[in-house]
Protein backbone atom coordinates (compact mmCIF):
# COMPACT_ATOMS: atom_id res chain seq x y z
CA UNK A 1 0.00 0.00 0.00
CA UNK A 2 2.98 2.58 0.71
CA UNK A 3 4.97 1.16 -1.99
CA UNK A 4 4.69 4.10 -4.31
CA UNK A 5 5.04 6.64 -1.82
CA UNK A 6 8.12 5.11 -0.99
CA UNK A 7 9.63 4.77 -4.40
CA UNK A 8 9.07 8.34 -4.92
CA UNK A 9 10.69 9.85 -1.77
CA UNK A 10 13.46 7.37 -2.20
CA UNK A 11 13.83 8.29 -5.63
CA UNK A 12 13.36 12.42 -5.43
CA UNK A 13 16.00 11.95 -2.28
CA UNK A 14 18.58 10.16 -4.16
CA UNK A 15 18.60 12.59 -6.90
CA UNK A 16 18.78 15.66 -4.70
CA UNK A 17 22.10 13.43 -3.16
CA UNK A 18 23.67 13.83 -5.86
CA UNK A 19 23.20 17.03 -6.42
CA UNK A 20 24.07 18.15 -2.77
CA UNK A 21 27.37 15.68 -3.09
CA UNK A 22 28.37 17.17 -6.46
CA UNK A 23 27.10 20.78 -4.89
CA UNK A 24 29.64 20.52 -1.54
CA UNK A 25 33.19 19.74 -0.48
CA UNK A 26 32.30 19.20 3.03
CA UNK A 27 29.43 16.45 2.45
CA UNK A 28 30.36 12.69 2.95
CA UNK A 29 27.55 10.86 2.51
CA UNK A 30 24.91 13.28 2.36
CA UNK A 31 22.54 11.24 4.82
CA UNK A 32 21.36 14.22 6.24
CA UNK A 33 20.23 15.68 3.13
CA UNK A 34 18.45 12.26 2.47
CA UNK A 35 16.36 12.40 5.70
CA UNK A 36 15.22 15.63 5.44
CA UNK A 37 14.56 15.81 1.58
CA UNK A 38 12.17 12.01 2.11
CA UNK A 39 10.51 13.52 5.12
CA UNK A 40 10.07 16.98 3.17
CA UNK A 41 8.36 15.08 -0.11
CA UNK A 42 6.45 12.48 2.16
CA UNK A 43 4.42 15.63 3.40
CA UNK A 44 3.32 16.29 0.03
CA UNK A 45 2.88 13.31 -1.78
CA UNK A 46 0.97 10.88 1.28
CA UNK A 47 -2.07 13.52 1.31
CA UNK A 48 -1.93 13.27 -2.41
CA UNK A 49 -1.50 9.27 -2.15
CA UNK A 50 -4.38 9.51 0.37
CA UNK A 51 -6.87 11.26 -2.25
CA UNK A 52 -6.11 9.47 -4.59
CA UNK A 53 -6.52 6.45 -3.08
CA UNK A 54 -9.68 7.55 -1.25
CA UNK A 55 -10.99 9.02 -4.87
CA UNK A 56 -10.53 5.59 -6.46
CA UNK A 57 -12.01 3.90 -3.51
CA UNK A 58 -15.74 5.97 -3.51
CA UNK A 59 -15.80 5.91 -7.01
CA UNK A 60 -15.36 2.01 -7.10
CA UNK A 61 -17.68 1.29 -4.54
CA UNK A 62 -20.41 4.18 -5.49
CA UNK A 63 -20.37 5.76 -2.15
CA UNK A 64 -20.79 9.68 -3.10
CA UNK A 65 -18.97 12.35 -1.48
CA UNK A 66 -19.53 11.43 1.94
CA UNK A 67 -17.80 8.49 1.69
CA UNK A 68 -15.32 10.25 -0.29
CA UNK A 69 -14.52 12.56 3.15
CA UNK A 70 -15.00 9.05 5.76
CA UNK A 71 -12.50 7.65 3.11
CA UNK A 72 -10.11 10.16 2.96
CA UNK A 73 -10.11 11.19 6.50
CA UNK A 74 -10.81 8.06 8.66
CA UNK A 75 -10.55 4.97 5.85
CA UNK A 76 -7.35 5.56 4.06
CA UNK A 77 -5.00 6.93 6.80
CA UNK A 78 -6.53 4.26 9.58
CA UNK A 79 -5.21 1.41 6.87
CA UNK A 80 -1.81 3.33 6.74
CA UNK A 81 -1.73 3.62 10.69
CA UNK A 82 -2.92 -0.57 11.17
CA UNK A 83 0.01 -0.99 7.75
CA UNK A 84 2.48 0.59 9.78
CA UNK A 85 1.57 -0.97 13.05
CA UNK A 86 2.02 -4.60 11.50
CA UNK A 87 5.17 -3.75 9.91
CA UNK A 88 6.77 -3.04 13.05
CA UNK A 89 5.28 -6.26 14.85
CA UNK A 90 6.36 -8.09 11.79
CA UNK A 91 10.12 -7.13 11.90
CA UNK A 92 9.87 -7.60 15.89
CA UNK A 93 8.15 -11.11 15.38
CA UNK A 94 10.62 -12.04 12.53
CA UNK A 95 13.93 -11.40 14.55
CA UNK A 96 12.49 -13.63 17.49
CA UNK A 97 11.27 -16.24 15.08
CA UNK A 98 15.19 -15.83 13.61
CA UNK A 99 16.75 -16.34 17.01
CA UNK A 100 14.55 -19.16 17.85
CA UNK A 101 15.30 -20.86 14.63
CA UNK A 102 18.91 -20.42 15.27
CA UNK A 103 18.94 -22.21 18.55
CA UNK A 104 15.97 -24.62 18.70
CA UNK A 105 15.30 -25.46 14.88
CA UNK A 106 18.46 -25.96 13.85
CA UNK A 107 20.56 -28.01 16.44
CA UNK A 108 23.82 -28.28 14.68
CA UNK A 109 24.30 -24.08 14.79
CA UNK A 110 22.92 -24.11 18.16
CA UNK A 111 25.54 -25.92 20.09
CA UNK A 112 28.07 -23.90 18.04
CA UNK A 113 26.01 -20.71 18.43
CA UNK A 114 25.76 -21.01 22.14
CA UNK A 115 29.42 -22.12 22.93
CA UNK A 116 30.49 -19.08 21.05
CA UNK A 117 27.60 -16.99 23.11
CA UNK A 118 29.30 -18.35 26.29
CA UNK A 119 33.17 -17.35 25.57
CA UNK A 120 32.07 -14.06 24.30
CA UNK A 121 30.11 -13.66 27.73
CA UNK A 122 33.28 -15.04 29.67
CA UNK A 123 35.19 -12.49 27.94
CA UNK A 124 33.02 -9.77 28.41
CA UNK A 125 32.58 -10.30 32.11
CA UNK A 126 36.63 -10.54 32.25
CA UNK A 127 37.05 -7.25 30.77
CA UNK A 128 34.30 -6.14 32.77
CA UNK A 129 35.53 -6.93 35.85
CA UNK A 130 39.38 -5.77 35.09
CA UNK A 131 38.03 -2.19 34.15
CA UNK A 132 35.85 -1.82 37.50
CA UNK A 133 39.05 -2.88 39.47
CA UNK A 134 41.22 -0.55 37.42
CA UNK A 135 38.92 2.34 37.48
CA UNK A 136 37.97 1.58 41.41
CA UNK A 137 42.27 1.88 42.23
CA UNK A 138 41.97 5.11 40.01
CA UNK A 139 39.22 6.69 41.69
CA UNK A 140 39.54 5.62 45.08
CA UNK A 141 43.20 7.01 45.28
CA UNK A 142 42.65 9.73 43.36
CA UNK A 143 39.37 10.74 45.44
CA UNK A 144 41.38 9.95 49.10
CA UNK A 145 44.14 12.49 47.53
CA UNK A 146 41.60 15.01 47.10
CA UNK A 147 39.48 14.32 50.21
CA UNK A 148 42.71 15.28 52.30
CA UNK A 149 43.87 18.19 50.76
CA UNK A 150 40.31 19.46 50.73
CA UNK A 151 40.18 18.44 54.66
CA UNK A 152 43.89 20.17 54.96
CA UNK A 153 42.90 23.59 53.64
CA UNK A 154 39.55 23.35 55.51
CA UNK A 155 41.28 22.82 59.10
CA UNK A 156 44.59 25.61 58.29
CA UNK A 157 41.74 28.22 57.18
CA UNK A 158 39.83 27.66 60.61
CA UNK A 159 42.56 27.58 62.60
CA UNK A 160 43.87 30.98 61.20
CA UNK A 161 40.36 32.65 61.92
CA UNK A 162 40.88 31.05 65.60
CA UNK A 163 44.06 32.51 65.83
CA UNK A 164 43.13 35.76 64.71
CA UNK A 165 40.22 35.84 67.04
CA UNK A 166 42.36 35.08 69.84
CA UNK A 167 40.79 31.69 70.84
CA UNK A 168 43.45 30.11 69.85
CA UNK A 169 47.51 31.37 70.54
CA UNK A 170 49.23 31.66 67.40
CA UNK A 171 52.15 29.23 65.66
CA UNK A 172 55.01 29.17 68.23
CA UNK A 173 53.29 30.56 71.34
CA UNK A 174 53.46 29.43 74.59
CA UNK A 175 50.16 28.33 76.73
CA UNK A 176 51.24 29.80 80.24
CA UNK A 177 49.32 33.03 79.45
CA UNK A 178 45.56 32.68 79.56
CA UNK A 179 43.93 32.50 75.96
CA UNK A 180 41.09 34.87 77.09
CA UNK A 181 41.97 38.17 79.15
CA UNK A 182 40.28 38.13 82.34
CA UNK A 183 38.43 41.61 83.19
CA UNK A 184 40.83 44.01 85.16
CA UNK A 185 37.93 45.42 87.34
CA UNK A 186 35.22 44.32 89.12
CA UNK A 187 33.16 46.77 87.42
CA UNK A 188 32.89 44.85 83.92
CA UNK A 189 32.49 41.37 85.77
CA UNK A 190 29.10 42.52 86.97
CA UNK A 191 27.28 41.78 84.67
CA UNK A 192 28.11 37.95 85.33
CA UNK A 193 27.05 37.74 89.32
CA UNK A 194 24.50 36.74 90.56
CA UNK A 195 22.71 37.63 94.03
Amino acid sequence: LGMPVALITTGLAKREKRNALASSSVKVRALDVVASYKILVALVVIPIYDLLLSALLAYFLHLGVLGLLLLLFFGVPGVFLIGIRACDLSVRCLLRCRATFLFHGCLPTAGLLQKVLVEKRTKLQERVQNFVEDAKLLITAEALQEEADNQSIEIDRKMTLLEGDGVVPAAGSSLNSPLLDKPQDDQDASWCVIS
